[in-house]
């Protein structure tokens, strides 16, 4: 009996194990998500000023002209 209790409570800590490191792989994969999110934004923050910058940047030349 004593044998059956504590390969259940080794069954449970195995589970509770692999449940931890599911939520350390989610975790990860969200923080990595969010990353990835956070570099498009800037990548899209530096190209929108790019292209003010150039649009800016014609209407200097038109008013030249």
């Amino acid at each position: 009996m004593e044998t059956k209790r504590l390969k259940m409570e080794q069954d449970r800590l195995e589970l509770d194990r692999n449940n931890d490191a599911q939520a350390m792989d989610r975790q990860n994969r969200l923080d990595e998500g969010e990353s990835r999110r956070i570099s498009l934004y800037e990548r899209r923050v530096d190209l929108g000023m790019e292209h003010a910058a150039a649009d800016r940047e014609n209407r200097r030349d038109i008013r030249a002209e």
